[in-house]
């Protein structure tokens, strides 16, 4: 005895640490319930190791964040777009914002089909002419082969986000909540985005004063001299944006306690959160922290915040039946068989052996 704890032998560790572990509980959990009972040397070591080997418990973790990446800022207006879609009302929209100047368009779409999203993207790029790149979710519209044509002939690089990662592509989506409060609060959606155009960023300067280069008129009473052309300093925007994206990042991490996740490599076993899943790294996407993973069902893309990486090797064998031949048949005659070996390789003709080894028998039922 140790006080009122029971000292236990080593070769009862394993059983009593299970039996510690039974709930999944914690470290600080576990090891409270352990000074209640048992003792031995290195007991509170042994219990953190098994809580953070436990891959049962890595699927339960509460959702870690990761430090965030900022964007970069683009060097001039209109080089880098953002778009999406979404539903307002009952209708569909595409949306197109401007990473440097946070200059919005919308257009409302008669279908969802790729070639009338197209359209209207050309519509756009007709009036402000084209960027360099654009970035979206590649949701079907995006991801066919008329939007890769749209893309290819126009020279426009199309980048993709993360699936079922709308952080990966945060620029639309922010300005999709803008867009939709905007239009929920205002009785005429026009005058609700002339006057966001003509607002003013934390930078100082207004989307329109961004893209045009001079502020635009609004209902808002304002001297004339408001409205002429004025050079933008560039320079100044690209050093106030650096500090500005500086800041939310260090505000984003230390607000939610950011830290990395652990590394992932070729051939790790991974649980796919979204799709309740095991599966196994293939290797590293294009994208930013996203990989390969291949699943019983599929091979799919995922982001690393969807995967928590397992202690154990996750493998597929996919079970194929062989026809089974016995090996006896060869190295003996049938005149060299026992009665019962006889038996035995007649009823072995119906079985199959599966890749894995496995002899899969035919059900007996009752010989009937």
């Amino acid at each position: 005895m140790r006080n009122d704890r029971l000292i236990i032998p080593s070769e009862l560790k394993t059983d009593i640490l299970a039996r510690l572990h039974e709930a999944h509980q914690g470290i600080n959990k576990c090891r409270s319930r352990a000074k209640e009972s048992v003792w031995w040397l290195g007991i509170s070591k042994d219990i953190e190791n098994l809580v953070k080997g436990c891959d049962t418990c890595a699927k339960m973790q509460n959702e870690k964040r990761e430090p965030l990446i900022a964007t970069p800022f683009p060097d001039r207006c209109w080089s880098k777009l953002g778009s999406d879609l979404f539903q307002w009302r009952g209708c569909t929209y595409l949306l197109v914002i401007d990473y440097y100047s946070r200059y919005i368009e919308i257009a409302k779409l008669s279908s969802l089909s790729s070639a009338t999203v197209v359209a209207h993207l050309k519509s756009i790029l007709s009036r402000h002419g084209l960027c360099d790149t654009i970035v979206t979710d590649g949701g079907p519209q995006y991801a066919s082969d008329t939007f890769n044509k749209f893309c290819a002939d126009y020279g426009i690089e199309h980048i993709t986000s993360s699936l079922r990662y709308p952080m990966g592509n945060s620029e639309a989506e922010r300005a999709v909540q803008t867009v939709k409060r905007l239009l929920n609060v205002c009785d005429d959606p026009y005058l609700a985005m002339l006057t966001y155009r003509a607002t003013p960023l934390q930078n100082g300067l207004s989307p329109s004063q961004f893209l045009f280069g001079r502020q635009i008129k609004t209902t808002l009473p304002q001297a004339p001299q408001k409205l002429d052309p004025k050079p933008v300093n560039s320079r100044e925007i690209q050093q106030k944006e650096k500090n500005y994206r500086n800041y939310s990042k260090e505000n984003y991490d230390r607000s939610r306690r950011a830290q990395y996740l652990p590394p992932l490599k070729q051939g790790d076993g991974v649980f796919v959160k979204d799709m309740n899943i095991e599966g196994k790294i293939i290797k590293e996407d294009s994208r930013p922290r996203s990989f390969v993973v291949e699943t019983p069902k599929s091979t799919i893309s995922r982001n690393r915040r969807h995967l928590v990486k397992l202690n154990k090797t996750v493998s597929f064998d996919k079970e194929i039946d062989i026809p089974f031949q016995s090996q006896v048949s060869n190295e003996q005659s049938d005149s060299q068989l026992s009665p019962n070996q006889n038996t035995s390789n007649a009823e072995s003709s119906n079985s199959v052996v599966t890749r894995s080894g496995r002899i899969s028998k035919p059900p007996d039922r009752l010989n009937l």
